[in-house]
Parts: C-alpha cells; structure tokens; sequence
C-alpha cells in the first residue's frame, strides 16, 4: 500500500495531514501539560514521509475520516489517526481516489469529506453518494486485490473471516465481494447481489459455488497467460528463422519472393 500512497506523494502536490482530538479538549487541561501539534504526536510515520499533524474538534473527529481539500495547485488530505491501522489506509486510499478522478487536471474543483461508517446513513446527499461509492469501490480493490480474494474464497473462509483477514469493515468486504463477483466473475448485478447476502449468512452452498467459479476464473486465466506464451514464443521463433539461410532456403524452395514471405505480424500468418 505504501508504494500506492508514495507514487500520489511523489507525483502530485499532495500534502498530507494526521489529526485526533486534542487530549486537553477531552479530559480538561488540568493536569496535563499544553499540547503542541508536531509531527511526534503522529503514529504510523512510516506511512507517510513528510506528513503532518493537527488537532481538531472532537466531535468532528467521532464524526469524520478522511477530508480532501483542493487549494489551489495543492491538494491537502487530512486523515484521522485514531482509528485501527487498516481502517487508516483504506481511508486514505479513498481519498486519493478523490483526488484522482475528480480534482486532478479539473478546473472545477471540490472537497470531499469522508464521514465514520456509524455517520453515514442519510448523511451524504444524493450528488454525492456516487462519488463516495466509487472512492469506496476503488478503495477496496486497492486494498484488497482480487488475488487475495480470490485465494480467501478458494480456502473456505468465512465472510468475517475475511473482515478479519483485511481489516476491512463489513461494509466495505461487501462492497468489494460484489464488485468481484458482478464484474471478475461477470454475473448479472441481482445475482451477484444475491450471493454476496447468501455468502455472509454463511450459506455452505453459496460459499461452495462461489469457490467454483472462481476456481474457474484462475484456471481460465492461467490458460490465457499459457496461450498468451506460446504465441510470443513462436513468433520469436519465426522472426529468428527469417533472417537465417535456412529461412532462405525453405522460401526457395517454395519458390517464394522476399515480398511474398507472409510476415509474423500478419493476422493471417500461421502458427508452426
């Protein structure tokens, strides 16, 4: 994931923030010595190089994830470093999924804040729900790519399971099962809906022919590379010959002109 967050921060005008809320605000300053905002207070520093750090309300900590801000020919993404590790990453990939598509090389810019999942529900506005579902899908298939899925749904885990296994929220796994399976697995939206909520429930036949197909999509994409293989392997093959005496004396012989030898880049030329 570092290497995803690294390539944004290195080739765009990103500046990157962690936030929490400040201890004195939470339990009163008595006692506790001023807090000053510096980059000591930040907790995954490896995560991303040259961030900074702030303190904000907290209620509007409790309430949001992530926030990002266009200024200018800068773009800032404030992330909320009180929440588990996963939770963080996935928070941020979501929002340069946001920076991505919708303010990068945009004239009309906007910011995008992203709320906890206990605040989402009837929280965003109709324009905006589009946008935090593709930042969410997105997101999800970054951090969970579909090899991993795959090689989850092949060993039998369960759907919490693979919660578990991620970090992923229940939301969030969902999201990412049903893109999979409507769009890898290239099933109809209502029957891949329907397995996603079969599969949760921990329905044995669900989660036996969820294991199938995808079986089914590692076998057929392994016979792809394995064609794919032989393919630029004979061409190789051809282009090497041609330029031999024994390509020579083959052409000869079938009595062919330099200009009639069909070439391995042709649509029509044969395999051999």
């Amino acid at each position: 994931m570092t290497d995803i967050i690294n390539y944004f921060r290195i080739n765009f005008n990103i500046h990157f923030a962690f936030f929490e809320a400040d201890t004195t605000e939470l339990y009163g300053d008595e006692g506790w010595p001023e807090t000053q905002p510096d980059s000591s207070w930040i907790k995954y520093k490896d995560t991303i190089q040259g961030a900074e750090f702030c303190f904000l309300d907290s209620e509007i900590v409790d309430r949001i994830s992530g926030v990002t801000i266009p200024e200018g020919n800068r773009t800032l993404i404030l992330i909320n470093q009180d929440r588990v590790y996963p939770r963080i990453i996935f928070t941020i990939l979501h929002e340069l999924c946001h920076f991505y598509f919708h303010i990068r090389d945009k004239d009309k810019k906007q910011a995008f804040v992203s709320l906890t999942n206990d605040q989402i529900d009837g929280q965003y506005s109709e324009e905006l729900i589009p946008f935090e579902n593709e930042a969410n899908i997105i997101g999800s298939i970054l951090f969970c790519p579909g090899e991993r899925l795959e090689y989850m749904l092949a060993k039998k885990y369960t759907f919490k399971d693979m919660c578990r296994n991620t970090g992923m929220s229940e939301p969030a796994m969902h999201n990412r099962l049903l893109n999979y399976i409507e769009h890898a697995l290239r099933l109809p939206f209502r029957l891949a809906l329907n397995y996603v909520l079969k599969f949760r429930s921990e329905d044995p036949k669900t989660r036996q022919i969820l294991r199938y197909k995808v079986k089914q999509q590692i076998d057929q994409r392994a016979a792809n590379k394995e064609t794919e293989t032989l393919i630029k392997i004979q061409s190789a093959y051809v282009d090497k010959l041609k330029g031999s005496s024994f390509w020579g004396e083959i052409v000869e012989e079938l009595g062919f002109s330099d200009d009639q030898v069909p070439n391995s880049e042709d649509d029509d030329f044969p395999n051999i």
